[in-house]
């Protein structure tokens, strides 16, 4: 039974998030196909936040995409490493909504609180990702994609007004895409390890990567 409710544990917290990347990649092809420009590729996603066209798509893709991240969090289990990770999932959840109501074409408060939710949105997923990539066991996957998030940030940042590039976009979608890699194949990593968990006293917890196994046996007292 317990190990039943485990695996429904698992489904109500892979679910949600993989409805919520699939929401948010149907909302950035729909409303690319509406406008892509030249400056879609200079302010990214936020151009979009401004346009008639494809504001309404864009507001209730993000919408959608941050009720099932919150979904996702609340279905994970209590306890490091879940609890950052839900935090993460929880951020970027307000941050994106906190974002639609700031447009950076509003004015100058607006365009700074704009880029200041943006960088706290991206630094919360990147530390989360450096954070699970240092704890566990490292492997090609987990190496690569991070090394995407990583790229696509530095892609996003050099595109910031005034800077030398303009592919906001492209930047902010290889970063995201990063991020989905990592954490999809972590969490899923992470709540097979805890399903794989005896019930008795002894809590064994196994880290599997490419090719290796590690295994920490922790008694309780």
């Amino acid at each position: 039974m317990e190990q039943r409710n485990m695996q429904m544990s698992a489904g109500k917290s892979l679910r949600p998030l993989y409805l919520a990347e699939l929401t948010f990649s149907a909302t950035v092809v729909v409303c690319w196909l509406i406008l892509h420009s030249h400056s879609v590729s200079v302010y990214g996603i936020s151009y979009w936040g401004i346009r008639f066209a494809t504001v309404p798509i864009l507001v209730v893709g993000l919408t959608a995409t941050s009720l099932m991240l919150f979904k996702s969090a609340s279905g994970l289990p209590k306890g490091s490493p879940f609890s950052y990770i839900a935090a993460c999932f929880r951020v970027v959840g307000v941050g994106a909504i906190l974002l639609l109501l700031t447009p950076y074409a509003a004015g100058t408060f607006f365009n700074w609180a704009h880029m200041t939710i943006g960088a706290a949105f991206f630094l919360a997923q990147m530390a989360t990702s450096s954070y699970l990539y240092f704890k566990l066991p490292k492997n090609i996957w987990l190496t690569s994609s991070i090394a995407v998030q990583l790229l696509g940030g530095i892609l996003a940042m050099l595109s910031l007004p005034d800077n030398m590039l303009a592919l906001m976009l492209q930047g902010e979608l290889l970063f995201q895409v990063g991020f989905a890699l990592f954490i999809n194949r972590t969490v899923q990593t992470l709540l097979a390890d805890r399903l794989s968990q005896p019930t008795d006293n002894a809590e064994v917890t196994h880290a599997r990567g490419r090719g290796f196994r590690r295994s920490i046996i922790t008694r309780q007292k």
